[in-house]
């Protein structure tokens, strides 16, 4: 869940649904619970794309579609109640 100040940039366009997974993937917006162990699951597999130890990630979350191997996000026209990824591993 997103803060009451990020639901309200959302509203008034100042920022997108783009925008939002950017910020989760990059670890700019934590968990709302405030539970430590609660919001490190997203920046985690972004962490490992980066780090090359998975690959082709894709991420489908709310209305967003993100392919990483191409920094490709586009708006979908069909919200997903949830969270969608696909990655893969890379023999050793």
């Amino acid at each position: 869940k997103i803060k009451n100040l990020t639901k309200f940039a959302i509203a008034v366009k100042l920022k997108s649904n783009i925008d939002i997974l950017q910020d989760i993937l990059n670890g700019k917006i934590v968990s709302s619970t405030g539970l430590k162990h609660r919001g490190k699951g997203i920046p985690k597999i972004y962490n490992d794309f980066k780090e090359k130890n998975i690959n082709n990630l894709h991420i489908i979350a709310n209305n967003v579609y993100a392919k990483l191997n191409t920094g490709t996000y586009f708006e979908l026209k069909h919200k997903l109640n949830g969270t969608f990824y696909y990655w893969e591993i890379l023999p050793q």
